[in-house]
């Protein structure tokens, strides 16, 4: 797998990352510098490559990050804490709609003897 590095620094960059740059010219009346920012994309690759700031090299696959790996019990554990929050609002909403289904029954067992005192009052 091809990654770029600056050269100076040997920082490994991608497309989108600024590289900051500096030009150094002697000139008769001393010397001049230029600093400059330039972004890391497919059209300043070439250049920069060609004027040494940046360099390609071929790394292999086995220096990434392997989320299978053991060093990565942080996923894991979200993973678990996830699952035990996913419970949780399952247990939430099921005892949210016990409490529902009461209301209604004790809502409807009012009306019910409100109904029915109106009758007796009317006679």
């Amino acid at each position: 797998m091809k990654k770029y590095f600056v050269v100076e620094t040997d920082e490994a960059i991608e497309f989108g990352d600024v590289v900051n740059l500096t030009f150094f010219k002697e000139i008769e009346d001393g010397k001049v510098t230029i600093e400059k920012e330039v972004e890391f994309n497919k059209d300043t690759m070439a250049l920069l490559i060609e004027m040494g700031f940046v360099e390609e090299r071929e790394v292999e696959e086995e220096d990434l990050i392997d989320f299978e790996d053991e060093s990565c019990e942080a996923l894991s554990d979200l993973e678990e804490d996830f699952e035990a929050l996913e419970e949780r609002v399952d247990n939430i909403e099921g005892l949210l709609k016990e409490i529902y289904d009461s209301v209604k029954s004790i809502t409807a067992e009012i009306e019910k003897e409100e109904k029915k005192n109106a009758q007796s009052k009317k006679k």
